[in-house]
């Protein structure tokens, strides 16, 4: 055995184990009750669903009508411009030459 009379201070096992949770709550001011957690939101999946293959796959079908806006393009105003005046010339055209057959036919009679 060991001799303990030589021995003037004796560690007590609480002394040496790490401070307990009520000498902490003293010294922070009071032992506080514990706080109670706001229950958390169910969980949400995000991915697509799980297809249900009992049925076909039928799409969702939108019957909506989309109204285009109206607009021009720069061109669109020449070429109509260009048509206009190939109309015209063409029917200058038609009436110059209608001018002349009627002019040749009137000569030609009067002087065969």
């Amino acid at each position: 055995m060991e001799d303990v009379s030589r021995v003037t201070r004796v560690m007590s096992v609480a002394s040496s184990t790490p401070q307990t949770k009520n000498y902490l709550a003293k010294k922070s001011g009071g032992i506080q009750p514990p706080r109670t957690k706001s229950p958390s939101p169910p969980h949400v999946i995000k991915a697509n669903p799980v297809p249900d293959y009992k049925e076909p796959y039928r799409p969702v079908i939108e019957h909506r009508l989309i109204e285009l806006p109206m607009f021009s393009l720069p061109g669109e105003e020449i070429s109509k411009r260009k048509s206009q005046e190939i109309k015209e010339r063409i029917r200058q055209e038609k009436e110059k030459w209608k001018r002349c057959v009627n002019l040749s036919a009137a000569t030609s009679y009067w002087f065969p």
